[in-house]
């Protein structure tokens, strides 16, 4: 947290810190390193600061402006190695992603059976983005203002498709089916418009 500790010091202070003794901090978190001296500086990208460099010496050593400078230049080159590495990772996943949104389109058209592409699609959406829970609701074919779930994936099936519906105006997947709009809950436990599902978490 901010203020606790050497980086938590640095991060308030917005600037590198240098103490004589590491206890000289308002929340030093190691009982063991109170008479050490540290140095520590913040590792700043355009302003922003995304990370923390910080070194402790034992006594009698201490730093001086000189190894504040030295630090603040392995700052200053590991900001462009993290983002770099960052933007990489995100690279990374937008490609690995699309992979898997064309292994899934795929699946998806390689049957002519509705059942059989609906089951595929949950099970290549659960086997490829790792989602823990992946259902399918059609509008029901003797009832059109009701949602049968008719594909599930995810988790221990012990509800057979066509075993559950939703009328179309309640929870999510009924506003979503109403509206014809995605539907987004950060948390389900805190949202008075999910109706939970069987057997789902």
């Amino acid at each position: 947290p901010l203020g606790v500790g050497l980086a938590g010091q640095v991060l308030a202070a917005g600037q590198p810190v240098r103490l004589q003794r590491y206890g000289d901090v308002s929340e030093p978190l190691g009982a063991d390193l109170l008479e050490d001296a540290v140095l520590g500086c913040p590792i700043d990208w355009h302003g922003e600061t995304i990370g923390f460099f910080g070194v402790g010496a034992n006594a009698p050593r201490q730093f001086n402006e000189q190894d504040m400078e030295t630090l603040s230049t392995f700052a200053r080159h590991a900001a462009v190695a993290i983002v770099n590495a960052q933007l990489f990772e995100r690279e990374q996943r937008r490609l690995a992603r699309a992979t898997a949104m064309t292994r899934i389109g795929s699946l998806m058209t390689s049957s002519l059976s509705l059942e059989e592409v609906l089951q595929t699609t949950v099970d290549a959406i659960h086997q490829t983005l790792h989602y823990n829970t992946i259902d399918i609701f059609l509008i029901g074919e003797n009832d059109p203002e009701s949602l049968v779930l008719r594909a599930r994936s995810g988790i221990d099936v012990d509800i057979q498709p066509g075993e559950f519906s939703l009328r179309c105006v309640v929870g999510n997947v009924g506003r979503a089916a109403q509206l014809r709009t995605p539907i987004y809950s950060p948390d389900t436990s805190q949202d008075p418009n999910y109706i939970p599902v069987p057997c789902a978490e």
